[in-house]
This record gives structure tokens, C-alpha cells and sequence, in this order.
């Protein structure tokens, strides 16, 4: 076996390793959550202010580096509603969006006609069944973008995200969750000990770090952390967030939200509302596809 080999294997099965409990996403049920998610962001609250300080902090980093410009063209694959497609294309020459949910796109895509961007486009897919050749894709976009997204989950998937880069491809993924009310609710609502979040174990990312080293790349990361301390109380989309993450069948969503809206109330101080705090550390990778040396093959 070649120096590297070995080494090369073992990150690629971890960073494309899912655990079995974690949900395969479907357009229903990302079209499930747009509209939850669309009253958050009109909502302004603080969830309005992690997507907007994560948006802003990734395309000052991007265009310290000069990654963008008039002349360029960028794609956020499982772009979501569409923050970062809007804001990338306030600087890029046109920004384009990849979703699986035709609800998500229907929102970003009105988002960016509310700020008057025109350089925009947006295309319903299934990136991991995409055929990118077939859709004229290939070397299409001089910079390639994934924000927390199942889009791309196994080394196939990878290749394709690179294939579509004529220059840079970033990655984001969390590298530590922390949800104090998460905690709170598991224990005394359900029993459970505080466990790590399923998304927030840092393996993504330094198993794809160490990944695209061992091809030959120079990856860059960089992070972004962000504290929350906000008061919440019952609000349906929040608790059915929260019974998502401690049920274990779909059917018991409906009942482990009422559980969840039930526990806020009795908890809930004169003003109805709950103590939040939640602090996340996002890591991001970023390499250029067309700087690469030969180590992992000899």
C-alpha cells in the first residue's frame, strides 16, 4: 500500500459515514420546514440574526480573498431560502441555487426580488442524483458552496461538488453545538443525559480536511462562533423542532411537541417566556480544485 493510502481510506469513511438515526432528507420534508423557517427570518428575531451574521461573516471572508467579483459566478448547493445565494450575489455576477425543496427556492427566490437582484437563478434538484454533465454544470462556477446540507454526503457527491468548479469549493459544517434548553428539555421532559448534538461532533470537518489533503489539496478553514441569549416561549415551530431531535418515529412528533409546549408553559416565567442560550462554532473549509500535488498516490 502506497504512503497515504491507508490514511486516505480511513478519513473518507469517516467523513461520508452517517449514523443510521439520522433522517434522509426528502423535498416534503424540507417543503415542510420553508415556510417555519420563512416566518423566522420575516420574524426578525434572533434566529433572523444567526442566519444574517453567519451570511455576512462568510462573503467578508470570501471577498477578502478576492473569491468575489463582477465577473464571477458562484452556487450554493442545498441553498435553502436563499440568504447566501442573495448575498453572493451582491458582489458576484451571478449567483445560482440548488435545492431539492421547490418551497425553499420559492422563498429565496422571492427574498432576492424583494432586494432587487436580477443576477440570480435558482434550479429545483437532487444534487446527489444530479447528472452535472448532462445539465451543462461541469467547470461551470468559479466558486462552489455547501452550507450545512446532506446535498453532498459520500466521496461520489464530493467529485461532483469539484467537478463543477472551475476554481474554489468552500464547505461549512458545525464544530460544536451547544443548545441549553436542548438539554433541558431531553432531561426533564424525556429523561434523557445531555448527549452531543448528532450534527456537532466536529467529524465533518476535519475528516474532510484531512481528506482533501491527503488528495493532494491545500485546504484552508477558518471559523465563526456565535452566542445566543434570547427569551422564547411556546411557539409551535420551535417545539416541533425540538420533538424532531428526541423522537424516534415521525409519529410521535405531534406528541413529543405538545410535551415540549406543555413544559415551556409550566416553566415559563410571568412574560410566558423561557431562558435560551446556545453557542455554535462553525468551521469552514475552502480549497482550490486546480492546486493540487500528488501525495495519497505516491
Amino acid at each position: 500500500m502506497q504512503p497515504g493510502k491507508k490514511e486516505l481510506s480511513y478519513f473518507q469513511d469517516l467523513w461520508q459515514y452517517r449514523n443510521e438515526s439520522e433522517f434522509i432528507p426528502t423535498p416534503q420534508m424540507w417543503n415542510d420546514r420553508a415556510d417555519a423557517w420563512e416566518r423566522q427570518l420575516q420574524a426578525g428575531g434572533e434566529y433572523f440574526r444567526q442566519i444574517e451574521g453567519r451570511v455576512t461573516y462568510l462573503a467578508d471572508c470570501l471577498k477578502k480573498r478576492g473569491l468575489l467579483g463582477p465577473e464571477s459566478r458562484a452556487v450554493d448547493v442545498g441553498c435553502g431560502p436563499g440568504r447566501f445565494v442573495a448575498e453572493l450575489a451582491k458582489t458576484a455576477g451571478h449567483s445560482a441555487g440548488i435545492d431539492l425543496s421547490p418551497r425553499m427556492l420559492e422563498h429565496g427566490a422571492a427574498y432576492a426580488r424583494s432586494l432587487g437582484l436580477a443576477n440570480v437563478s435558482y434550479h429545483v434538484c437532487d444534487f446527489r442524483k444530479a447528472d452535472i454533465k448532462a445539465m451543462g454544470w461541469e467547470k461551470q462556477f468559479d466558486l462552489v458552496i455547501t452550507n450545512i446540507t446532506e446535498a453532498v454526503q459520500n466521496i461520489e457527491d464530493l467529485e461532483k461538488l469539484m467537478a463543477m468548479s472551475r476554481g474554489y469549493c468552500l464547505n461549512s459544517s458545525f464544530v460544536h453545538w451547544r443548545d441549553e434548553l436542548e438539554e433541558e428539555i431531553g432531561a426533564q421532559v424525556f429523561g434523557l443525559e445531555p448527549r452531543p448534538h448528532p450534527l456537532a461532533d466536529g467529524r465533518l470537518f476535519y475528516a474532510l480536511f484531512n481528506l482533501l489533503w491527503l488528495k493532494g489539496y491545500y485546504p484552508e478553514t477558518f471559523f465563526h462562533k456565535q452566542i445566543t441569549e434570547d427569551r422564547v416561549g411556546p411557539d409551535e415551530d420551535m417545539c416541533r423542532y425540538y420533538a424532531q431531535l428526541f423522537a424516534e418515529d415521525k409519529v410521535d412528533v405531534a406528541s413529543h411537541t405538545q410535551r415540549i409546549k406543555d413544559y415551556i408553559c409550566r416553566q415559563a416565567a410571568a412574560d410566558g417566556m423561557v431562558p435560551l442560550r446556545s453557542e455554535r462554532y462553525f468551521g469552514y473549509v475552502l480549497w482550490d480544485v486546480r492546486d493540487k500535488a500528488c501525495r495519497a498516490e505516491g
